[in-house]
């Protein structure tokens, strides 16, 4: 089974062909300024990889990035998830980019260690922190970074030699948002280089799940059906104590409907899963009736 990462900002799935495809629909595709280059034998899905030899990297200008991508200039983007796999050639001693939003967010190769680099000005970094023996040389890593930058708090991820590490805090400022491109790989200004396989990177807008973040690294995750929080949505006809239970989730399902006001994204016959807050009851399926009006059949 593949994943589908269709729901993230953009998705690098790294292919012989098509190393600079954002197989989304928001259009973020790379420049390969490197050149980063295919590798056929090396991989950790699909077919092949991307590989870096000191300097090879990727980039999109910030002002091509679309609308959603975090941490673009001028937008208020700041929550994310980005990861992927990597499998590193050398270990250099200096940090050497990973993927990158220069001047705002950076993953970072220093030897064995994932470090995060947390900008909250043009040139200030909130103290660099560090995820010990994330890579083993010529071994493949999952890693992953998530941020909420309504608590500042942050959690690296590593998963190598069937082992999952993490370390999580918080930082001391909110994120900064730079004019600089998106880079996958090492940009050559710099003096120390990374080298070795990239392959199936993401970005998302929002904090993935632990969980989430499994099922991506085991190849199994899918977005599913688009879902509301019931639990908030009936508060609309049910009034704002409409923190239900089970009996009443069912009963509530077979007794009324939930609209969703002539705004809504859904729109008329868009299928769709139901559940309340607390995931206690899921819905089998709505059925979307006229005016968006959705009827609960569960």
């Amino acid at each position: 089974m593949a994943n589908d990462l269709s729901d993230a900002v953009a998705w690098y799935k790294l292919e012989s062909g098509a190393l600079t495809t954002d197989s989304t629909a928001n259009g973020n595709t790379l420049t390969n300024s490197g050149p980063m280059t295919a590798d056929t034998v090396n991989y950790a899905e699909g077919l092949a990889s991307g590989l870096i030899t000191f300097g090879e990297y990727q980039r999109r200008n910030d002002a091509d990035l679309s609308a959603a991508f975090p941490c673009k200039s001028g937008t208020a983007n700041t929550t994310y998830t980005i990861g992927g796999w990597f499998r590193p050639t050398t270990m250099p001693g200096a940090g050497c980019d990973i993927i990158s939003k220069a001047k705002s967010v950076i993953l970072v190769q220093s030897g064995t260690s994932l470090d995060l680099w947390h900008y909250y000005g043009e040139s200030s970094v909130d103290s660099v922190v560090s995820l010990a023996n994330a890579f083993v040389d010529d071994a493949w890593s999952h890693i992953a970074v998530t941020y909420d930058d309504a608590t500042q708090a942050w959690v690296l991820y590593s998963y190598v030699g069937g082992e999952l590490k993490t370390t999580s805090g918080t930082f001391a400022h909110a994120q900064f948002c730079s004019e600089e491109p998106f880079r996958i790989g090492q940009y050559i200004f710099y003096s120390a280089y990374t080298a070795g396989n990239l392959d199936e990177i993401f970005v998302y807008d929002r904090v993935l799940s632990a969980d989430e973040i499994a099922d991506i690294r085991g190849g199994t995750y899918d977005p599913g059906p688009e879902y509301v929080d019931a639990a908030v949505e009936c508060a609309l006809t049910f009034g704002a104590t409409a923190a239900m239970d089970a009996s009443t989730y069912v009963d509530a399902a077979v007794t009324c409907a939930i609209t969703f006001g002539t705004s809504s994204s859904l729109g008329n016959s868009s299928p769709i899963i139901v559940r309340d807050v607390m995931d206690k009851y899921v819905a089998t399926y709505v059925i979307a009736a006229a005016n968006n009006e959705i009827w609960i059949s569960g």
